[in-house]
């Protein structure tokens, strides 16, 4: 790869990681101007359309890559989990916790903007949110061939799994306290033996 390449390529991973920042500290993607973001990364705004050719390609790009790292995430961590033993299952929970955490900003973009973005990004989510779903189904298939799974068909179980990782996840991002984030890993740990897999 060229050194111009290369600098094209972390230009548009700054103007990435600056929506993800801005994101991540409340901000919609549709209220983040372009002209905040060229701002932010030292680029004067007609700069951007070197990097990507309007604002849809930008969330196109975002979502497909926070879509990788959550089912990276997800994928790892429900491979290894063995629910029936809670020390195992804390054990790999506190890894996964680990990863969430690191990618913070990718995670809180993808659940909420999941609800709460323009028609276009959430349209993009709700597509990358059924690939996920349909992952984990063959996931589950593979892992527990033959085995009843409390007589839910797989993509019905994926998708409650999805769900709870979801909703749980927000709320552990955004809790500042360690006692209520312990409380919130023990109430996950148990949602997750209710639910189990065999």
């Amino acid at each position: 790869m060229s050194v111009r390449a290369e600098r094209k390529l972390q230009s548009q991973q700054a103007i990435l990681d600056q929506v993800l920042k801005l994101n991540y500290a409340g901000q919609c993607f549709n209220s983040i101007s372009l002209r905040q973001l060229a701002q932010a990364v030292g680029m004067v705004p007609s700069a951007f359309y070197r990097y990507f050719p309007n604002k849809e390609q930008l969330a196109i790009e975002l979502v497909d890559q926070t879509a990788l790292i959550i089912k990276s995430h997800l994928t790892q961590f429900l491979e290894h989990i063995q629910h029936k033993n809670s020390e195992i299952l804390e054990t790999h929970l506190s890894l996964f916790c680990g990863q969430v955490q690191q990618k913070a900003a990718h995670w809180h973009f993808f659940i909420v903007e999941r609800w709460g973005g323009g028609s276009f990004l959430k349209e993009k989510i709700r597509q990358e949110v059924i690939f996920l779903i349909d992952d984990l189904a063959q996931l589950l298939n593979k892992k527990y061939a033959g085995q009843s799974l409390d007589h839910q068909p797989p993509l019905a179980f994926a998708e409650l799994c999805i769900e709870l990782h979801f909703a749980w996840i927000i709320k552990w991002l955004h809790n500042h306290e360690t006692q209520q984030k312990d409380q919130l890993l023990r109430c996950f740990i148990q949602q997750l033996q209710y639910i189990h897999f065999p």
